[in-house]
Formats: structure tokens, C-alpha cells, sequence
């Protein structure tokens, strides 16, 4: 009965965000949840206040450290065009064809700070059980960037 319960929660949540967030065309939104495909992330492009994020990867791969576990890693490219640093969060979630959550990262660069006048590689990199990337229909992000 609780699994039955929690799997209903999981579900719900993530019925709500995608209702929250079916418009993703909006190119400099921060502070709210937006969605798109995988296909569709890996030609997005934030910019917003001087700081364009860009080049969005997902990679699965298999464990050096584990034989039962992958390694799934998701970068992208950050450019601070300001004459001050930034902090910037960004939090991600893979939704499956079902509405599921299957994959939470949150990738940020070092100490969730940008270099003033930079560009940054921003990696993130977490084991998951079996294939997950194949079975990602939705990628739902929020972008928290001060100003």
C-alpha cells in the first residue's frame, strides 16, 4: 500500500510540473520549472543578464567503480559576459513516457559561482541502475541566476 501510495505522489508531482511548465519556448525564464524534449535540449539556449548557457550533453556510460551501476553525466557550457561573478543553480529532472521521475542532477559550477567576464565547462555526473537515457521522453530544468 505504500509503494502503491508513493508511486501515485511520484506521479502527481510530476503531472503538475508539466502543467507548470508546457511552454518552454521562453528562452530567459529563471525561477520557474520549463520542459522539452531531449532532442530539443541539446539545441536550447538560455540567456539571460549577460550569461548564456548552451552545448546541453547527456552521456551514459558504464562504471569503473561498479560493476552493477552506470555513470549517467549531463554538461553544458556556461559564459558570464558581466563584470561580476554570478551565482547560478541549475536543478534537473527526466521525466519517462509515463510522466515518471527517472533521473534527478543538479549540475552547477564550483561553489554554484561563475567567473566574471568567463566561460566554464559545467559537469555533473551520477550512477543510475541499468539504461535510463534511452527512456527519457521529458527534460524538466529550473534556473535560479542572480542579477
Amino acid at each position: 500500500m505504500r509503494l502503491i501510495t508513493k508511486n501515485i505522489f511520484k506521479s502527481y508531482i510530476a503531472f503538475i510540473l508539466l502543467l507548470l511548465t508546457m511552454n518552454s519556448s521562453a528562452q530567459s525564464n529563471t525561477d520557474q520549472w520549463f520542459c522539452m524534449t531531449p532532442e530539443d535540449l541539446e539545441i536550447y539556449t538560455f540567456n539571460n543578464s549577460n550569461v548564456i548557457l548552451n552545448n546541453f550533453f547527456f552521456d551514459e556510460s558504464s562504471s569503473f567503480m561498479s560493476n552493477k551501476y552506470n555513470v549517467i553525466e549531463f554538461s553544458f557550457s556556461a559564459r558570464n559576459r558581466n563584470e561580476s561573478y554570478r551565482h547560478l543553480n541549475v536543478q534537473l529532472i527526466g521525466l519517462n513516457s509515463d510522466g515518471q521521475i527517472i533521473l534527478a542532477m543538479q549540475p552547477d559550477p564550483l561553489f554554484d559561482i561563475l567567473s566574471e567576464n568567463s566561460n566554464e565547462a559545467v559537469t555533473a555526473d551520477s550512477y543510475i541502475l541499468g539504461s535510463v537515457i534511452d527512456s527519457i521522453a521529458r527534460i524538466c530544468m529550473i534556473i535560479y541566476l542572480d542579477e
